[in-house]
């Protein structure tokens, strides 16, 4: 390997160490402030930062969340596969081609390959081997 390549990958480690670092330190410093803001009651601060001043508030989302059997017990299974929306399960579809339920040639020509976004994965090899 040539040293451009060998300072990229170096230089990608060390950057992803500092990400962790920080995502860690940003998490930290984001749960003290909200457990200060919950103490004290506060909504909407203000704070002076250097020259700039900064306005902290505090948010709380909410989430309903539907308790699918009571609701299909409510009002039926009919009505509620009318409120739901399938989606294939392809360990089933798979399943059923194995037992040859559905022909693989009919999965095939409905099937059709993507790509998702490149990037380099980098693991530390335990035996390294330099190559100079």
């Amino acid at each position: 390997m040539d040293n451009e390549f060998n300072e990229l990958v170096a230089n990608m480690i060390v950057l992803k160490r500092r990400h962790v670092e920080a995502e860690a330190a940003y998490e930290k410093s984001r749960q003290e402030l909200t457990q200060y803001m919950e103490h004290h009651s506060l909504k909407t601060e203000v704070a002076q930062v250097g020259d700039s001043v900064y306005q902290a508030t505090y948010v709380r989302p909410e989430v309903i969340n539907i308790d699918e059997k009571v609701l299909i017990k409510a009002v039926g299974r009919r009505v509620y596969n009318k409120a739901t929306e399938r989606k294939l399960n392809k360990k089933l579809l798979y399943s059923l081609v194995q037992q040859g339920v559905i022909d693989g040639e009919v999965v095939a020509k409905a099937s059709y390959l993507s790509y998702n976004k490149a990037y380099p994965l980098i693991s530390e090899v335990a035996d390294a081997v330099n190559e100079d």
